[in-house]
Order: structure tokens, then C-alpha cells, then sequence
């Protein structure tokens, strides 16, 4: 199926607004990946597709904590699109062409961005949440943790793994054991874990919804 190049754009672009505004909403540098996420009103696949070109192209920057960081070149993409929305720019189509919502004040109100995640795991989400901890996983057979941090984390994640096995996957469950495993994972510093597994572990942190 061929990809379509103008969709692609418009889903960076719907992202990267989405971490500006929360910014600005929020007077501080660093957001929540799950506050991105349902601000852009995108699928969780389309998200992090999205979530992964900025990041490699230097518009968004992984901070510990699942959170997300505009950079200087992110910022001013946006500026730069909103400024003449009814233009393209190197980066995006015109802005008046991703939404259908009305430009006010150089803000984009975007429908759903209050809206509220389901409680249960589809089949489809089931799927990524199991290929997003075994990416994590892999990205951590290089991390040096103590051997009591290691035995823990990989008993927290055998256990979202067999979970998500299981024909009907019990949320609190996952989210217990995430939490867990969260905990040993941001102790270990963002140095330590690499750009990497911070994306990875923004992506399961909003695909639980938390």
C-alpha cells in the first residue's frame, strides 16, 4: 500500500503543535508523552510513527520520565507554519489543510483533546504493547543495573509479557507491573538508558494510558 507522503506530514505536524501548545499551557519545558499523545487526537500507531520522525529529525527531544521536549528547530517549525497557516512550509502542508477546526490567535483547537482512553485492551492494542516490551527488552541488553535492579525489572516485564498472552489481558495487572518496572528503569538516569529505550517507554506509558 503506497504511503501517503501529505497524511504523513500532516500527522508530524498535528504532533509536534501538540507538544508546543502543552508547553505553553503548562510554562514549563517538559511534557508528559501521554499529554502529546491525546492532544494530537491521533491512533497510538500513527502517534508514534509520527513521534519517531520528529525525534530523529531533532524537532522533539526523549527526557526522562516519559516526557518530551520541543527543541529550538521544533519551536520554530511550528511558529514558521502557524505564522501563514495558509501556506506550506519545507516541513509541513498548510496548516488550514490539517484541520478543519477554525485557526484562532495563532492556536490550534483540536477536537478530542479531552478525550478519554479506553479502560480495556483491544486486540490491536494487545499486539503493540507485547512488540513495544520486547523492543525495550532488546534495548536494554546492554544496560548495567545492579543484579537485584536486573532480576526485578525482568521479572516485572515476564509478567506483562505473559499477560499479554492471556485471551483477555487484565489492565491493572499490566499497569501495576509497568509501574514497577518504571520505577527501576527511571532510576537508572536518562544517560543511562539512551534516547532509545526513553522513546520506547514513553510509547508503553501512553499506550496504558498512563
Amino acid at each position: 500500500m503506497p504511503i501517503d507522503m501529505e497524511q504523513e506530514d500532516a500527522d508530524r505536524f498535528k504532533v509536534l503543535n501538540a507538544l508546543y501548545e502543552a508547553v505553553r499551557d503548562r510554562g514549563g519545558a517538559m511534557v508528559p508523552s501521554k499529554d502529546v499523545f491525546a492532544r494530537s487526537a491521533l491512533e497510538r500507531k500513527r502517534f508514534f510513527r509520527a513521534l519517531q520522525y520528529l525525534i530523529d529529525d531533532g524537532l522533539i527531544a526523549p527526557q526522562a520520565f516519559n516526557c518530551l521536549q520541543i527543541t529550538h528547530y521544533g519551536t520554530k517549525s511550528v511558529e514558521l507554519a502557524l505564522r501563514k497557516p495558509q501556506e506550506a512550509t519545507d516541513l509541513f502542508p498548510p496548516v488550514n489543510l490539517i484541520y478543519a477546526e477554525t485557526i484562532s490567535n495563532s492556536t490550534i483547537q483540536q477536537a478530542g483533546n479531552n478525550a478519554v482512553q479506553s479502560a480495556t485492551l483491544n486486540a490491536d492494542s494487545t499486539e503493540e504493547l507485547a512488540g513495544l516490551i520486547a523492543q525495550l527488552v532488546s534495548s536494554l541488553q546492554s544496560l548495567k543495573l545492579a543484579v537485584p535492579q536486573m532480576k526485578a525489572l525482568a521479572a516485572d516485564l515476564d509478567t506483562m509479557t505473559a499477560q499479554l498472552k492471556s485471551p483477555a489481558p487484565k489492565k491493572s495487572i499490566l499497569d501495576e507491573a509497568w509501574r514497577s518496572a518504571r520505577h527501576v528503569l527511571e532510576n537508572a538516569g536518562g544517560g543511562v538508558l539512551g534516547q532509545s529505550a526513553l522513546t520506547i517507554m514513553s510509547a508503553i506509558s501512553a499506550a496504558l494510558g498512563g
